[in-house]
């Protein structure tokens, strides 16, 4: 089985290993730098126009995947490049497998060549698979009979199992590979 790993100062998750070597002595800017948006809200495919974005991915080759929130898209741009592509949503508010309604965080499983999204307003979690140019996807865990509310904060474990928070419910669910349906966490 393939393992992914995400990393927060070394301390890892299942996705993408990142090791944190900052020298004890280091100083930092005062001010940071603006890599997305800093402009106006708005639905424009360009640097200047995001609308609540809500999480940001770096991805092994150095490319950010941003959940836009308020246009209803997972973006994907290069460091350092203007250029941005839509690989998730963008046709506009619904619940269709093409569509988003206000995604709250966003993973990349490179080795699956997929992502996972957390879509807030639909209350449902997804999975994104490219095949070159296109995408499709599938919903992982789905609001059924309205017990899940506002999905968030996406996770995983060695063993590829997802977890989330379910926010207006006051807990943690975990979607276990293989699976058809989400569990409550501990």
């Amino acid at each position: 089985m393939n393992s992914f790993t995400h990393s927060i100062n070394s301390v890892n998750f299942p996705f993408i290993l990142v090791t944190l070597n900052i020298p004890i002595h280091a100083r930092w800017e005062n001010n940071g730098l603006t890599v997305a948006g800093g402009h106006e809200e708005g639905k424009a495919l360009n640097e200047l126009n995001l609308n609540c974005p809500c999480s940001l991915f770096v991805d092994a080759d150095q490319r950010m995947i941003i959940a836009d929130g308020g246009n209803d898209r997972i973006i994907r741009r290069r460091m350092g490049d203007t250029r941005e592509q839509v690989i998730a949503g963008g046709h506009g508010e619904g619940n269709k497998l093409s569509q988003l309604n206000s995604p709250s965080d966003v993973l990349v499983v490179q080795n699956m060549n997929s992502l996972i999204i957390c879509d807030r307003q639909n209350r449902r979690v997804l999975r994104c698979y490219f095949h070159s140019d296109t995408i499709s996807g599938e919903s992982l865990v789905v609001n059924i009979d309205w017990q899940l509310s506002h999905p968030e904060e996406l996770f995983s474990d060695t063993l590829c199992n997802i977890y989330f928070v379910d926010f207006l419910n006051y807990r943690r669910r975990k979607w276990q590979r293989q699976s058809s349906k989400s569990i409550q966490s501990s």
